[in-house]
């Protein structure tokens, strides 16, 4: 008599739950829901929730997945990851509302204003810097009122423009709680799914022209042009008319209100940036005469060497240079052209004060940085048109220090955390590992603070300030030597 071998089939399991509005709790109908598994393409599935915010995925093999579900009006959240086998049946799934923001825009006499443009502003925080960003526009109907939806959670600050009276009459740029800029500006605190009013009254104020040329223009070529008040965190004009000649260079900007104000223009030539500012100021008549002149952006040059009698020889495409303006976290940092001989060129960069963020990977680590004999390394440093000339000269050396150790909740390692290590130029971060550990190398000689937090998402961690109230351990660190710490996590709210 014959046997044969039948293989047993695999075992199959169920993914069952429920897609909820985090807010209330109601079920979301017809929510969409995803499945997608970890190491295989086969078992993707894709439904839509029923009536109550029901779903069942039945027919699984063992293993893990991540399952995701999505539903308009609200925000998109991270998959969660799930390990079946055995089936799960009370997995819920929370969706997060979107919120609103709406208002009435009026005058000082409180007749509406028409066809004004919103525009919503949000302070969001990326690598550890806080920055101004566009977060959504609206615009005022026939009463004067509008509405911005679609809305994440968060402080948002509202601002309003409108077009200049026909008798010469304008109205400047006014932000909700008072004022032209941030500076005086009320945020509007946003929760989940809320809904909140912010109503404006923008005051009518005599406005005047601004005129003046810009000079040096090449021919056949159009710049642009932009008037935006001095100082402001916000690089935008507020909409006045503009008038340019590109055949003379005149120009004339109408509805300027009161202030003081900057001028900028640019243009391309050949591939070459040219760019001028003139600052102005507007007070009780029209301003002429202005001088614009453009001039070619500043290129810096530079030089990086090495210096180690025992490392392997430095791998030059492993350093990072860049010059990022010095306190605005919301303007990009120029980047760094290295040749494979060690020289680069940073082109296009417009005059103002600068860092220079610099990284290297292990063993070595930037040791000194210098330009026209000052030292830019950890310190702000103002490039001016004079300055074209200056060389910048990074040196790199290897036998930096190290900073190992582990992250404690309470009396045990903790798990999925993260360390902040801040120091002279250094910014740097790591997710501990599954003991709890971490190692940072090749550090600068100095003084440096570590911290252990659960997320840094929201973290303004380049913002002293912002750091004063988490505890961390101080760490000294001195060429080649090796620390070891214990770091508690900050459970504190931020």
């Amino acid at each position: 008599m014959l046997f044969f071998a039948v293989a047993d089939e695999p075992a199959k399991f169920t993914i069952e739950g429920n897609v909820v509005n985090s807010v209330t709790g109601e079920p979301l109908r017809r929510a969409a829901v995803a499945l997608q598994g970890a190491n295989s393409t086969s078992n993707n599935a894709t439904l839509n929730a029923d009536a109550g915010g029901h779903f069942v995925l039945s027919g699984l093999p063992e293993g893990t997945y991540t399952i995701s579900a999505e539903k308009q009006g609200f925000e998109h959240v991270p998959p969660i990851s799930v390990e079946i086998g055995p089936s799960k049946s009370d997995l819920t799934i929370k969706l997060v509302p979107f919120g609103r923001i709406a208002g009435k825009v009026v005058d000082d006499a409180g007749d509406p204003i028409l066809n004004a443009n919103i525009q919503l502003f949000r302070a969001a925080i990326q690598n550890g810097r806080r920055q101004i960003q566009p977060a959504g526009t609206g615009m005022t109907d026939d009463l004067g009122d509008y509405h911005v939806s679609s809305l994440p959670a968060g402080r948002y600050y509202v601002s309003v423009t409108a077009r200049p009276e026909l008798d010469g009459a304008a109205y400047a740029r006014t932000f909700f709680g008072g004022g032209s800029d941030l500076g005086a500006a009320s945020p509007v605190k946003l929760a989940p799914g809320g809904s909140e009013r912010a109503d404006i009254r923008m005051q009518a104020v005599r406005s005047f022209a601004v005129r003046g040329t810009i000079v040096n223009l090449p021919e056949n070529l159009h710049p642009y042009l932009n008037i935006a008040r001095r100082g402001s965190v916000l690089a935008a004009a507020e909409a006045h008319a503009t008038n340019i000649d590109s055949a003379t260079g005149k120009f004339e900007f109408r509805g300027v209100t009161p202030g003081d104000w900057v001028v900028t223009a640019g243009c391309f030539e050949r591939g070459t940036q040219l760019f001028g500012s003139a600052e102005v100021i507007v007070s009780d008549g029209d301003a002429g005469g202005l001088t614009v002149a453009l001039r070619k952006a500043i290129e810096l040059t530079g030089t990086i060497r090495s210096e180690s009698s025992s490392a392997p020889p430095l791998n030059i495409h492993t350093v990072y240079l860049a010059l990022r303006p010095a306190g605005d976290g919301s303007q990009a940092a120029a980047g760094v052209q290295i040749h494979d001989d060690g020289t680069f060129i940073v082109p296009g960069i417009q005059p103002g004060e600068y860092v220079l963020a610099a990284r290297v990977g292990d063993p070595w680590y930037v040791k000194s940085a210098h330009m026209g004999g000052r030292d830019i390394l950890n310190n702000v440093f103002t490039l001016t048109p004079a300055g074209v000339d200056e060389s910048i000269e990074v040196v790199i050396s290897s036998g930096g220090g190290e900073i190992s150790g582990t992250v404690v909740d309470g009396t045990t390692p903790a798990r999925s955390s993260f360390v902040l290590l801040l120091g002279p130029g250094q910014e740097r971060t790591q997710r501990i590992d599954a003991t709890g550990g971490f190692r940072f190398g090749a550090l600068p000689p100095g003084d440096y603070r570590a911290y252990a937090f659960p997320d840094l998402r929201d973290l303004e961690y380049t913002n002293p300030d912002a750091m004063q109230r988490f505890s961390s351990g101080r760490i000294n660190v001195t060429e080649g030597a090796r620390q070891q710490v214990e770091l508690k996590l900050n459970r504190t709210v931020y």
